[in-house]
């Protein structure tokens, strides 16, 4: 839960790498935690930053691989 809420705290002050980085270690540690909570926040933060950042593209990549 602690690692969820720093997430998103670090979302809040636009620390978006940090907050990718942990949604992501949370999502491979368990992706059942809060009924998907993280995948859901990941995908909506892809989202908020658009397909053209860097970010994005890094980070849908990696969640591709956790997932597959």
């Amino acid at each position: 839960e602690a690692v969820y809420q720093l997430a998103i705290q670090q979302l809040a002050r636009q620390h978006y790498e940090p907050a990718l980085e942990a949604l992501l270690q949370l999502f491979v540690r368990n992706r059942t935690y809060h009924e998907g909570a993280a995948h859901r926040t990941l995908l909506q933060v892809f989202e908020l930053l658009g397909n053209e950042h860097p970010l994005v593209s890094q980070y849908r990549r990696r969640l591709y691989q956790a997932l597959y």
